[in-house]
């Protein structure tokens, strides 16, 4: 029964792929130059953000890290890396 339930579940993400390339090749026909390149930042944004959001969190974690616990080589290489990826 697992199987039927996956194989239909499959098939139900097959026609959602297809569905959703029309969907998408109609809006972009549809839609303005400025409207294009906001969505395409936008999509761009998104894509990037949990890179963004860990930059930060070990930025952060660097940091507290020389302050507190001292020097150290790696992590003071792990901070710059953050802040260049960030920056």
């Amino acid at each position: 029964m697992l199987l039927w339930i996956g194989l239909f579940l499959i098939a139900v993400g097959l026609v959602c792929v297809a569905f959703d390339r029309a969907i998408t090749h109609f809006l972009y026909d549809s839609i303005g130059a400025g409207f294009h390149r906001f969505l395409a930042a936008t999509t761009h944004m998104a894509k990037a953000a949990h890179w963004l959001l860990a930059a930060c969190l070990v930025a952060a974690l660097s940091w507290a890290w020389l302050r507190w616990v001292g020097d150290n080589a790696t992590v003071r290489l792990a901070l710059q890396c953050a802040l260049a990826f960030i920056a």
